[in-house]
């Protein structure tokens, strides 16, 4: 989980206001539950973006993420940054 929370910060979190880092921080994680790597790509930055591919999700560690990402409720209690 924490290696999912830490891909989300990187994940093009240089914007301001608390309401747009929510709705990223959304879309992020339900672009996890919902296994689409093109949803993942656009809020990657760097060369997060390279390392984005059709083959993502089969990785063993990010299946291990994906089981919390699965039980999300779709509400954002916390975000730290």
């Amino acid at each position: 989980m924490k290696k999912l929370i830490l891909a989300a910060l990187f994940l093009g979190f240089t914007f301001t206001g608390f309401t747009q880092v929510e709705e990223i921080a959304k879309e992020v994680l339900q672009a996890y539950k919902d296994r689409d790597t093109e949803a993942l790509k656009k809020h990657a930055s760097g060369f997060f973006k390279y390392a984005i591919s059709e083959s993502y999700f089969s990785d063993k560690e990010i299946q291990e993420d994906l089981k919390f990402v699965d039980s999300w409720d779709g509400k954002i209690k916390e975000i730290r940054f």
